[in-house]
């Protein structure tokens, strides 16, 4: 089999992406069913404690009344921020992750989403911006280096650390590494190493504004090519 189609199709199963959305949305909806089924509760108590102090005096009654108006503003600004809070994650939810591609002398500078990375012009890149996380996969000529960076948008706000936790978790991915480093350019990214079917796979996941963005690398010769990889996590830059 021809090794780029080996390593994509390893890549697929490592990527870790789909189920972080998917238990990140139900996680999400539960949370919000349980705040307004708390302030649901919290207003039910209120209302059962002004029955039974009807007999108190009228400065007390009207002390109640300030105090019940004061926590029925606070529970409408509790929900106001939690409506605001899901529209804007709806809102970004609807990003469109395109990879934006110039050449400039003998490299590529690609830009996605909030980063920049640039890769040498003797590779030929395949595009993928239709499907449920968009990929741009780099070869060179005899494909035996292999480059994939893939975007996905969180639904919630999460670590590096904790993105790999529920990936391993849904997956069942062991690693042999986890470590975290700095490129070039001072930003930070989780690294993971594990191997597939004989094959070593690394990948570095940098988050930004709960957008993950997993950089992936297999080739023939792991150790010897290491390098081009590096200076490409390097070349990431937060725009």
């Amino acid at each position: 089999m021809n090794l780029k189609y080996l390593l994509s199709s390893i890549f697929l199963g490592v990527i870790l992406l789909v189920g972080c959305s998917n238990n990140g949305d139900s996680n999400k909806d539960a949370n919000e069913e349980s705040k307004i089924e708390e302030n649901e509760s919290e207003h039910v108590n209120n209302e059962e404690t002004d029955d039974k102090e009807d007999e108190s005096t009228d400065d007390q009654e009207n002390n109640k009344d300030t105090e019940n108006k004061t926590d029925d503003s606070t529970n409408e600004d509790d929900l106001n921020n939690d409506k605001e809070e899901t529209e804007h994650h709806d809102n970004n939810m609807d990003e469109d992750y395109t990879f934006n591609v110039t050449e400039d002398g003998n490299q590529v500078i690609v830009e996605v989403g909030a980063i920049t990375f640039i890769y040498p012009n003797t590779f030929s890149e395949t595009i993928a911006e239709s499907q449920l996380f968009p990929t741009f996969e780099i070869a060179n000529a005899d494909q035996t280096i292999i480059i994939n960076a893939a975007v996905e948008q969180l639904p919630m706000k999460m670590t590096p650390e904790e993105y790999i936790s529920i990936a391993s978790s849904n997956y069942g991915i062991e690693y042999e590494e986890v470590s975290m480093k700095t490129n070039a350019n001072g930003i930070e990214f989780t690294e993971v190493i594990t191997e597939q079917t004989g094959i070593k796979v690394n990948q570095r996941i940098i988050i930004v504004d709960n957008t993950a963005y997993i950089f992936s690398y297999a080739s023939a010769s792991y150790e010897e090519n290491l390098n081009i990889y590096d200076q490409i996590i390097d070349s990431i830059d937060i725009n």
